[in-house]
């Protein structure tokens, strides 16, 4: 009962806070790039970016070497994600190259501390530092527009709580948004995530790519579950999601705040 009773008032904050995100990035927000709230401001140097380039994170480095970025062994990955590497290395590289196209985009990796054998270590950070190890594959200007948003912990919260830290760091929220992710959970995110936060479908682009020498009929099965989960719950305040968040947050990040702007997600905290 005290469970059931916690997802509920979860969920509560999580409505109250979600219609605040919804009045400024849905109808009747002020036009794109209008300043919000440019106190919250912690960057300066970053105030004329306009766009977010948003790569997902998948898994946490463990190896010492970040050189080693394309080994298995130096990364905690689930049985279904062998032979997927060589993708989410090309995810952070696909990241890199178009923001390296664009001065004005601002690359995020975002993903949380979710692999308690990893550490206190997130997804976000081991893809920054496999790109700064590539020498950002000969784009190394772009490193000083790369930051990291390291709190997410499934797929809405990777959208979501990037839009608050660009706005963290910008003092609004961006013109554009590039993700860029797997080709088979484009529907998740172009549609169902995109929608759930409010932000128009004309400002947003998915690049999808996906992985050689995996079964992707299993993976197409899974991700029709997964879509299914947030198309009934769009801000994942189900037990199914809310427990799904809570198993990859052994370190008790919880939704940490952006601001008031990442209340959007308190129901799963």
């Amino acid at each position: 009962m005290a469970s059931r009773k916690r997802l509920l008032l979860f969920c509560a904050l999580g409505a109250l806070g979600l219609l605040g995100l919804l009045s400024v990035l849905g109808r009747g927000c002020p036009s794109p790039g209008t300043p919000l709230e440019p106190a919250l401001t912690i960057a300066p140097r970053y105030a004329r970016r306009t766009r977010l380039v948003l790569v997902p994170g998948h898994s946490v480095f463990t190896g010492a070497d970040f050189r080693a970025g394309a080994d298995e062994h130096s990364w905690l990955l689930e049985t279904y994600q062998r032979g997927q590497l060589a993708t989410l290395v090309r995810h952070i590289r696909e990241g890199v190259r178009i923001a390296a196209a664009d001065n004005g985009a601002l690359l995020l990796f975002s993903g949380g501390q979710t692999r308690p054998a990893a550490g206190p270590r997130s997804e976000a950070q081991s893809y920054w530092a496999v790109a700064d190890a590539a020498g950002w594959w000969g784009h190394r200007k772009v490193r000083a527009r790369s930051l990291t948003e390291t709190f997410a912990r499934d797929s809405f919260e990777n959208v979501a709580f990037s839009l608050c830290r660009f706005r963290q760091l910008t003092g609004r929220f961006p013109e554009n948004v590039t993700v860029v992710g797997f080709e088979f959970k484009r529907r998740r995110f172009e549609q169902l995530h995109r929608a759930a936060v409010g932000f128009p479908a004309e400002r947003f682009t998915y690049v999808g790519i996906d992985p050689g020498g995996v079964d992707m009929a299993a993976a197409k099965t899974s991700e029709r579950r997964t879509a299914a989960a947030f198309e009934a719950d769009p801000r994942g305040c189900s037990q199914f999601l809310v427990r799904k968040r809570l198993s990859r947050d052994p370190f008790a990040q919880g939704a940490l705040t952006y601001g008031a702007c990442s209340a959007a997600v308190a129901c799963a905290a």
